[in-house]
């Protein structure tokens, strides 16, 4: 079984690795929404609707620990999901 200081040091290097994915996603959707257009204009939408789908997403995977999870299990789980949609959004935006 592993130790509880594992699984916090585990998901904060998942954390630091969301962060770091996220930040690469940043300047191609910025370059996306500069470039104007209907492609700009797309991802404008976009990115508010991915704001408001985490935003709304995101009390609910704090409430596992209610459910039965670890806090770490359950702030693994939310980060997985997250840095899951920021690589599939960082895969969309570099064939690009």
């Amino acid at each position: 079984m592993e130790s509880i200081m594992n699984s916090w040091v585990r998901v904060g290097f998942n954390a630091w690795m969301l962060a770091w994915e996220a930040a690469t996603v940043v300047p191609l959707r910025a370059m996306r929404m500069f470039a104007g257009g209907t492609a700009g204009e797309a991802e404008v939408h976009r990115v508010m609707d991915e704001i408001k789908e985490t935003a709304s997403a995101l009390p609910g995977q704090a409430k596992a620990g209610v459910r039965g999870l670890k806090a770490p299990e359950a702030a693994a789980k939310a980060i997985k999901t997250q840095r899951a949609k920021v690589q599939a959004t960082r895969r969309r935006l570099a064939k690009a």
